[in-house]
């Protein structure tokens, strides 16, 4: 009995499309493909998105992909494709929300006021040097004529 990555390497070999093909047609990465075709579900994403890799590839292949999500639940076992909603994924580790001052919206709002006002500042300064730069500097000192 084939396993379910070889089901799709035959579907995909019977209608003579390369992995290359379809990774661009469907936008998944050519390494999720090769994953799937080698049943290696432990270096994929969470369970929900192999399902969505497996519709998008049986569906450029032109077949209905309802009965091969049904083999896909049919071969794999509860557990064997790891879900990762309360544990960190391998690939794709969680972060965590921060609290602190700089990380929030109020912040960035703080800054760029700040920055548009030392913008403003400078082409003001810019201007006033344009517009008096041509008059005649003024002595403090009066001048003495003997």
């Amino acid at each position: 009995m084939e396993s379910f990555g070889e089901y799709l390497k035959r579907l995909r070999e019977e209608r003579g499309k390369g992995l290359d093909e379809i990774s661009q047609s469907t936008k998944i990465a050519i390494t999720n493909l090769e994953f799937l075709e080698k049943d290696r579900y432990e270096l994929l994403p969470p369970r929900v998105f192999v399902k969505g890799f497996i519709r998008s590839y049986v569906e450029e292949l032109g077949l209905n992909p309802e009965e091969s999500l049904r083999l896909f639940d049919r071969f794999t076992k509860v557990g064997e494709v790891p879900n990762y909603e309360g544990e960190e994924h391998p690939v794709f580790p969680r972060e965590e929300p921060s609290l602190s001052f700089i990380s929030r919206p109020v912040f960035t709002i703080i800054l760029t006021s700040a920055g548009a006002i030392c913008l403003v500042i400078l082409l003001l300064t810019a201007v006033v040097r344009l517009f008096t730069s041509g008059e005649p500097a003024k002595n403090s000192q009066p001048e003495v004529t003997t």
